[in-house]
Order: structure tokens, then sequence, then C-alpha cells
């Protein structure tokens, strides 16, 4: 009886014990969790408002599953809501005074300059840099020496002629070493270097024991280290020529070449009249070898600053089809149609070279011929500059999948906006991207080899930014009938997100925490407001006559002469636009030329523009295009004073900072329309007014989501030590069904 009573105890205890592990581990999700698996997976610019109406019409079955039987609320963004500040934020757990980026471009210290906030452009010495020419020889002189020394020796020939010998041959090697040391091999190589501070959840959680795969996150490149994890970098890939996108469009109408191009979209023109054509594809800027600040040495000595490779193209008309050779590959395509990819090897010399892929799309035969030439992608096969990590992680996915797209920017926005290319053209590429994506997406989720997996896609925000046009009747640029043919594609594109996040459900069991997120939301962008214009008629932002309707250009920013803010007056200027929405004050000490003195003057420069663009008001419409403008310590924690603009202004919708006062101009009107076909945004806009998306297959208690908050939340699933200086909170707090 007594044993049998100890029994029942035992068995009594183990089974209490059973229960409230169970319920705590529920309830109070800590270290009894570690195990659990979490998928995130994020659609850039899913708007909370749009997501929310097609629910209700029944358009988005699968995230309406998801909204029943867990949580539907919005995202916060952060300040400003642009693509790169809001998923460092998510990234970090840190504001964007805190991790540094806080817009795409910011001021370069000690200039008026702009550079890329998230990412710059650096060198260092390839091997011994421009002492190649004198230690590289040296060590081959030491080896030959000390070989032809021993083979003499072998030989039985005296020692004092062994050494005479030996000095000779080795000086005549080493004499031919030099000569392709000088010519072949470069002093510098160029690198990549991300800003961002701060530590990753992902790379704190790999550290951690955590299996992490990672794809297409912003601001993840060059990629860093994640020990046994896996990265595909995100938005911050560039191309082959180092910027977030240069398609190339060959035509023969000669009225292209007139249109505004704000985003420096390559023409080749071809001549009329023909049915052939060589020209060539544009390759890398020869960073390796070509002296940019002695052009005319370069000249002499046949060095190109571009590298090229060549291109023929021939129109066939029996067949109303092009035939393109590069890279030692034809193909044929019809009108509308892609080609397949072209691997193209930019040589430097015979022993230095980079592939890139290439894509051609047939655009028009006639009355004028137009073919496009997609942006060249980085080999994700044929590795120069890492793109994942580890290095041949992006190998491995081409094995899986064949190529793909490698650009952090990978839809072509710019040709569409710049009137180069039709609807048809953006989204059959489009729909590419997502299909490869997609696809690239499920082979991994399926391996099973991973914690915590994170995806994000980008056609959501690219899609809304050049369609947008098409659901907004107010909007300058609306046309009802390529509305009628082309109107549905943003809800397609939320059907699509619908379709992967379905895909997603049904390859996770119950127990696996899923989120289905967005960076911030979208509003139409109807009108433009120039900032330096408002400056210049309210008397801070003086300059000298010029042409100031003259169209600014992306070259303007990253051209050879750099000729952003060529006209401006320093002497008589206190504050001037740069960037998405910044406005920097021209700080004695600070600025180059500065003459607003610190403390009581900044101040009272500060308020007067913080009040007179709050209190602006459109002649045209009425409105006020200008929600708020936020003094940097309101917003911020913690920020570098000297990068960091002195006021952040964000816009009511309808409204955004215009092209032009990003690219430094001050046209003649303070507010103008948009006319472009990028026609909604969200980079200069109120936060508040635009909330993504959150879902989740489990119920949250939490209604009030913030970007931020992912970092502590995602460290308090797996039971991870937070950073001291970590911000947001854990938002997962489970309801009882």
């Amino acid at each position: 009886m007594r044993k049998n009573s100890i029994f029942v105890r035992i068995v009594s205890i183990s089974l209490f014990l059973s229960i409230f592990l169970y319920l705590t581990s529920y309830v109070y999700p800590g270290d009894a969790q570690k195990r659990e698996k979490v998928v995130i997976i994020g659609f850039d610019g899913a708007d909370y408002e749009l997501a929310k109406k097609y629910l209700e019409k029944n358009k988005l079955p699968n995230l309406k599953k998801l909204m029943e039987t867990g949580t539907f609320t919005s995202t916060m963004p952060t300040n400003p809501p642009q693509t790169p500040v809001s998923w460092a934020s998510f990234c970090t757990g840190l504001d964007p005074g805190e991790n540094g980026v806080f817009d795409f471009l910011k001021r370069v210290p000690g200039t008026y300059l702009p550079d890329y906030v998230l990412m710059e452009e650096s060198e260092i010495p390839f091997l011994f840099g421009k002492k190649n020419i004198i230690i590289i020889p040296s060590i081959i002189f030491i080896i030959s020496f000390i070989i032809f020394l021993i083979i003499f020796r072998l030989f039985k020939i005296k020692i004092s002629n062994s050494l005479i010998l030996s000095i000779i041959f080795s000086l005549l090697f080493t004499s031919s070493f030099a000569y392709f040391v000088s010519i072949f091999l470069p002093q510098k190589r160029p690198i990549a270097i991300n800003h961002m501070k701060g530590k990753t959840f992902f790379k704190l959680a790999s550290e951690n024991g955590i299996r992490v795969k990672v794809f297409h996150v912003p601001d993840t490149f060059p990629p860093p280290e994640l020990g046994d994890g896996k990265l595909l970098s995100g938005l911050g890939v560039p191309d082959m020529r180092g910027t977030i996108g240069y398609p190339s469009l060959y035509t023969t109408d000669e009225e292209l070449l007139k249109k505004a191009n704000e985003f420096s979209v390559r023409i080749v023109k071809l001549d009329k009249g023909k049915t052939s054509w060589s020209t060539d594809v544009m390759g890398p800027r020869n960073k390796l070898f070509y002296d940019y600040s002695n052009p005319e040495k370069m000249a002499k000595k046949g060095i190109k600053k571009d590298i090229t490779v060549p291109l023929s193209l021939e129109y066939l008309p029996e067949k109303k089809r092009i035939k393109i050779g590069t890279a030692g590959r034809y193909e044929e395509i019809g009108l509308h149609q892609w080609s397949d990819w072209f691997e193209i090897e930019f040589k430097f010399n015979r022993f230095i070279s980079i592939w890139g892929l290439g894509r051609f799309y047939l655009e028009q035969i006639e009355p004028e011929f137009k073919i496009y030439l997609s942006p060249i992608h980085l080999h994700p096969k044929r590795i120069t500059i890492p793109i994942s990590y580890p290095k041949n992680f992006s190998s491995y996915l081409a094995d899986k999948i064949g190529l793909y797209k490698t650009m952090g920017w990978a839809s072509d926005t710019w040709s569409i906006t710049s009137d180069l290319c039709d609807e048809n053209h953006f989204v059959t590429d489009m729909n590419f991207t997502i299909d490869k994506e997609e696809e690239k997406m499920i082979k991994m989720l399926e391996e099973k080899d991973w914690d915590l997996f994170i995806y994000v896609y980008m056609f959501t925000d690219r899609v809304q930014h050049v369609m947008w046009r098409l659901i907004d009747e107010k909007h300058p640029v609306y046309k009802k009938d390529v509305a009628e043919k082309w109107g549905n594609q943003i809800e397609m594109a939320y059907q699509r997100m619908d379709q992967i996040a379905g895909k997603v459900m049904e390859r996770i069991d119950k127990n696996t925490l899923l989120m289905v997120i967005s960076d911030h939301g979208f509003a139409s962008f109807r009108r433009g407001i120039n900032y330096n214009t408002w400056l210049r008629e309210n008397g801070f932002f003086v300059e000298r006559p010029y042409d100031r309707d003259r169209l600014r250009t992306l070259e303007d920013l990253w051209g050879e002469e750099r000729r952003i803010f060529p006209y401006v007056d320093w002497s008589k200027t206190k504050a001037y636009a740069l960037g998405l929405g910044g406005i920097y004050i021209n700080l004695k000490g600070r600025e180059p030329q500065g003459i607003v003195q610190t403390g009581e003057e900044y101040e009272r420069v500060c308020d007067e523009i913080k009040r007179g663009l709050e209190s602006y008001v459109d002649p045209v419409t009425g409105e006020h295009p200008v929600y708020k403008v936020y003094r940097r310590d309101k917003i911020y924690r913690n920020f570098d004073s000297s990068i960091v603009p002195d006021l952040r202004i964000t816009n009511n919708k309808g409204y955004r900072v215009s092209w032009q006062t990003s690219l430094g101009g001050a046209p003649s009107e303070i507010v103008e329309d948009n006319t472009k076909t990028w026609s909604a945004d969200h980079c200069s806009m109120e936060p508040t007014q635009i909330p993504g998306i959150f879902f989740s297959n489990k119920k949250m208690n939490s209604n009030n989501i913030h970007i931020i908050d992912f970092y502590r939340t995602i460290c308090k699933i797996y039971g991870i030590d937070l950073p001291s200086e970590i911000r947001g909170k854990n938002f997962y707090q489970y309801k009882r069904n």
C-alpha cells in the first residue's frame, strides 16, 4: 500500500509540474520558448488602410484567416518613414539618430555635398598598394634567387659563379614580373562600408545558438557575419556601376534624348535607317586603374574610365524580331518580350574581370526602334563582391533556383518614371522578380535548417510608387483609359502578398510563430514642395543669378563634377534643404562657410523656419503641405550632430518633398504638380498618417506596435539578454483563446 501511495504521489506531482510548465510557457514566453520557430515575412510599404480595405472586400483570404484566428493591427514606422530608416530600426532596436540611418542622403561633414547615409564607398590597398611595384618584385627576386642558386649548385657550378648567375637570372625574371605588376595589378580596390550602428537582432540570435536565415532585409550590405547562419543581402546591394540602378535604352528616337531624365537612365542613340547596329553594354567604372584627376594622362595611356562589352543588335523584318549578340551569346526576342539572362564578363585587363547579369526587353519597333537593357546585376555565382554570408551562399541559391536578380532595388522604377518604358514592361519585370523570389523563399523555408526565418519582399512598395496614379482620380497624371487597363495592379500586388503568406502558412506547423509585417504605408503624391525655394523666398537661402529651372539629375549628385548647390551664396545663406525632408542650418564652425551662430541665433532660425513651414498654405489647393517640422532632439534620443539634419519636415497626404529639392535645386515655384508616373510615396510623409501592417497567427495583446519593437520581442521569445541601449517594447504577450 505504501509503495502504491508513493507512486501515486510521484505521478501526481509530475503531472502537476507538466501542466504548470506548459501553462507558464504559453502565457510567459521566455526560456521555455527557446525552441520555438519564428517566421517573419516582410512586405515593404504594405499599407494598413489599403490592407484593411481589401480584407473587407474579401480579397485577402489567407491574411483574413490570420486576422480572425490571430492578430491584425498597424505597425508605426520611424520618422522619417523611409525604407532603409524603418528597417534599420527593425534590425537594431535603435532610433534613426542612434543607428545612424536617418535618410537616404546625408551631408558629408565639412562640405555641402551629399552622400548615402547607409553605405559609403571607400577603397583599400590592393596587396601592398603603391608599394606593389617595390615589394612584390623584391619578394620575387629573393625567391627566384634562392631557386636559381639551388639549381646551379645542383649542377656543381662554383659558388661564386652560382651567385653571379643567380643574380643575373633573378634580375631578368624579376624585371619581367615588375612589368606585369605595373601594368596588370591595381594599387587599390573599392570596398563598401555599412555605417549602420548597433548589432542586429539576428546576429545576436546567431551568437546565442539560434539558427537564422535572412533574405533581402534592407541595410544588410555588405553582408554581416552570422556564425552558422545564412544571409542574402537586400536594399543596399548596388548594380555593376555602384548605383541603385543604371538601365540602358537603345533607340533611334532622338526626342528621348531631350526628355526629363532626373534618374539618369542611359540613353544610347542608334542611327535611323539601319537594321543593324554595333554599340556596347556599359559595365563598371574603371576604379582599379583610371585616375579621374588626370583624364589626359589616361587618354594617352589608352586607359578607359568605363569597362564596356561590345553589343550587336540586328532587326529581322521578316520575323518582327531583334537578334541580340553580346558576351559570345545570341538570342532573338519579339515585341514586348524579355530575353533570358546574358552572363557578361567585364575585363579590366586579361587577368582581372568581374561578371554581371542583364536582360533585354524589346519595347518598340515602329515608328522608332527601342530596346531596353536592365541594370547589370552582380553575378551570384561568379563572386567578386560578396552579397551573402557565407560568401558562397549566393551561389548555392543559384544552383537551387537558377540565376536571379541580386540588386537591392530589384524592380526598375526609374525608366517608367522617366516615361521611357510602358506599364507592360514594368509589370512583366515585376512579376518575373516576384516569381523568382517566391521560389527562393519556398525552397529555403522547406530546408528546415532554421529557427528564425526572415524574408522581405519589395514589390508592394515599387508597384504603389508607380501605379497609384491609376487609383487616385485627383492625381495630376491620372488617365482613365490607362486606369481601366492597369488600375488593378496594386490590388493584384496585395493579393499576391496574400498568396505568398498562404504558402508560408502551408509550410509551417501550428507551433511556429508567423508574423507578416511592413515598414511603412503609402499615400498619394500629387504635389511636390520645393523647400529650397521656400527658404529662398523667405530669406534663408540666397543664390546668385542662374537658370533656376534647369533640371537637376542624379549626375549632379554622383557625377564626376558633383554640381549640387553651384550657385548658392553661402555668405548670406542661413539654411538649406538636403535629402528627403531634412533642413540643415548653415552653422558657423560646422558648415565650411557657416554664418549662423550657435545658441540664440541658431534657436531663432530654427523656430522661424518651423513656424513658417507649418503655417504655409498651398495657394492652389488651400491645404497645408507640411504636417509638422520636428527638431532632431525631439525625435532622436542620441545622434551625430555633424550629419543629422537640424530639422525634419513631414508632409500631409498628397504632398512630398520635391525631386528637385533632393537634388539640390530651387525652381521658381514653391509647390508644383507632380507630373511623374512616380505618383505615391512615403519618404517625407507624417509617420502617423501612413502606418504599415502587422498580421500574426497568434493573438497578441498589443495593438500599438512600432517597427522598433521587433528587436526586444524576438530576443524575449528566445530568452536572449538584451543590450542595454535597446528601445521598444515586447509585444509577444498572448491572449488566451
